[in-house]
Order: C-alpha cells, then structure tokens, then sequence
C-alpha cells in the first residue's frame, strides 16, 4: 500500500495545468501557423468568416498591390501577421500580434481572428501530437518524483 500511496501522491502534486502550459510552449511555433493558415482562409477561431473586402479598397489596394481578393486574409505587408505570438498560461495560450494594427483590426473583426478553430485544435492535438506530449511530459514529471 505504500508504494501506491507514494505513486498516487506523486500524480497530485503534478500540476497538469503547468504540464498544458508547458506543451502549449512547445508547440507556439504551430498554433501561430495554425492561425494564420486560418486567416489565409478568411477564418476566425469560432468557424465564422471574416466580412469581406469592400470593393473599392478590393479593386483599388489589394489588386494594384497584387494581393489576393477572394476573401479578407488581414494580410497586405505582413507585419500583423510576422509579429503574431502564442503565450500559453495555465488555462489557455492567448493569442495575438504585437504589430499596431492588433486592436484596429480586433475591434473591425472580433478577437476570434486570434486562436484556434477545432479543427485545429484537433489537428494540433492528435496530428501534430500536442496531446501524445502533454501524456508523456506529464509521466515523465510524476517517474521524476
């Protein structure tokens, strides 16, 4: 019985909200190009669409510049996007740009262009294995003990 109770006491005193904040770190390099990919498609983090481009900026900005038109992506230098980051905390990895257009475009769009729809939380999850290591960082700190 002891040597459960000394394994059970090891599984409590591992934080796993320390462990998700750990695994969302790691993989911050894929939830940002998980986002903008989303962009890329005119979608926010809920599955709605981005509203579309008025025509006038369409025809006079996006098609002189030789940008896509097809549907809104926030892209035109790429500044907003090169400077999106990914901080996990214990709860949830907040999301964002540190470019000056963030609230201008938060307050156009909503704060959905920022995080993930579920089908990128799936595929973050299960295909590129965020959840395989958040299981094995998690044993790996409970064997630690």
């Amino acid at each position: 019985m002891g040597l459960l109770n000394e394994w059970i006491n090891a599984v409590k005193s591992v934080d796993p909200f320390e462990v998700l904040k750990e695994t969302m770190l790691h993989f911050h390099a894929e939830i940002i190009e998980l986002n903008q990919e989303q962009l890329d498609k005119g979608e926010k983090s809920t599955g709605e669409r981005l509203s579309p481009y008025s025509t006038p900026y369409k025809k006079y900005v996006r098609q002189r510049l030789g940008l896509q038109t097809a549907n809104k992506d926030l892209n035109v230098t790429g500044k907003f996007r090169d400077d999106m980051y990914a901080n996990p905390t214990q709860l949830y990895t907040i999301v964002g740009s540190r470019d000056f257009k963030e609230k201008f475009l938060e307050k156009m769009e909503g704060k959905e262009i920022f995080g993930l729809n579920e089908k990128n939380l799936n595929y973050l999850f299960f295909e590129l294995g965020a959840l395989d290591y958040f299981v094995n960082l998690y044993t790996q700190k409970v064997s630690d003990l």
